[in-house]
């Protein structure tokens, strides 16, 4: 049976296969745009899954949803390499929201009733100047 772990979004990831880490840089919170339409260079996906040793690699989909609006699904593949933890990384150069409202990725894996899937919401909020003081 699978479980997620963790589920969140970043720009860009490091991984140390020596030390098995991975470093998420730039985790995506919220997003404040002056202008739109807004692409997102790069947007990373990780999902910390486990199954119990005898369940195969799985598939995996990654929805993107502005409000209501299906942006666009991704197909990825966890990968246990004969462990019980993965973390399965979808890895996009470029992400474009049309408006202001709430990004959500919705992942998912497995089918009948093995299925899990996870959620990570942000807001895409509209400002009139951005500024760093």
């Amino acid at each position: 049976m699978y479980s997620g772990k963790l589920l969140l979004c970043c720009a860009q990831i490091l991984t140390s296969p020596v030390e098995n880490s991975l470093s998420a840089i730039e985790v995506v919170d919220d997003i404040r745009a002056s202008a739109f339409p807004l692409v997102i260079p790069r947007f990373t996906v990780v999902w910390a899954i486990t199954r119990d040793a005898d369940d195969p690699d799985v598939e995996c989909r990654a929805s993107i949803y502005l409000e209501n609006d299906k942006l666009n699904e991704f197909p990825f593949k966890a990968l246990f390499h004969k462990q019980t933890r993965a973390r399965a990384v979808l890895m996009l150069n470029g992400v474009a929201i049309s408006r202001p409202g709430v990004l959500k990725v919705i992942c998912s894996a497995g089918d009948g009733g093995g299925a899990i899937s996870a959620e990570y919401s942000l807001r895409v909020d509209a400002v009139a100047k951005i500024s760093y003081e």
